[in-house]
């Protein structure tokens, strides 16, 4: 990662797989879906479009703290999620692909110097521009690119319980448990909660704790190991 505001998600991942997903063919439908846990059945379909809808549309961003002067106490958490697959303009899109996945199809000419400019300012417009670009632009896309399948989700939201800027500081993010291996440099909040749902037994070796977000079902869980060598949280 090169940009401060990059990282993936699960569930990004997930959505970008399902944008090729329609056009995989023989062993890759199985290796797909048994990967990724999409349900059994005809891979014609967009796996997460459904979903994504119902989320949309639980998290626009509306006002609901009423406004004073024009101005709203309080927003729900607003929620984007945009999808794209890139192929050069020469190319020919198998018609039952293009059917399920037209849509999202964005063709250009992958061998023109503008093509990753077209493409890091399509990124830059539905990330609300915090991440300006993802691949080089010193270069046109093809070669070694033949098809890009791009997944963001963009959310801006405010804790239930906000947290006080003067308790904030910054102190050391270790990678472990241990506290043996410094990582970065972090903003540290701080706040004594009346409660917050947790458990150290939900998963045996970590602490679970859920921080829920203002005005919405949604929620922040965060998880720590309580020692070194913690496998993979599933």
């Amino acid at each position: 990662y090169t940009n401060e505001n990059e990282f993936s998600s699960a569930l990004g991942v997930s959505m970008a797989f399902s944008l090729i997903y329609p056009g995989s063919s023989g062993d890759a439908i199985d290796e797909i879906r048994d990967t990724l846990g999409y349900p059994v059945g005809s891979n014609m379909l967009l796996v997460w479009e459904d979903t994504t809808q119902r989320m949309l549309r639980s998290s626009s961003g509306q006002c609901v703290g009423g406004e004073l002067d024009g101005v709203c106490d309080s927003r729900a958490p607003l929620m984007q999620i945009a999808n794209s697959v890139w192929l050069d303009d020469g190319d020919t899109l198998d018609p039952d692909y293009e059917l399920v996945v037209g849509n999202y199809a964005k063709q250009i000419d992958f061998e023109s110097d503008a093509s990753p400019v077209i493409m890091n300012e399509w990124v830059s417009e539905s990330t609300n521009e915090l991440i300006d670009g993802i691949v080089p632009e010193d270069r046109p896309l093809y070669p070694p690119y033949v098809l890009i399948a791009i997944n963001s989700i963009y959310l801006k939201a405010s804790w239930e319980e906000q947290f006080e800027e003067s308790k904030t500081n910054v102190d050391t993010f270790y990678g472990s448990a241990s506290r043996t291996t410094d990582m970065s440099k972090a903003h540290f909040m701080n706040h004594v909660f009346d409660y917050l749902p947790y458990s150290h037994d939900a998963l045996p070796g970590y602490q679970v704790v859920k921080i829920p977000f203002a005005a919405s079902q949604m929620s922040m869980i965060f998880v720590l190991p309580m020692s070194d060598g913690g496998g993979t949280v599933q």
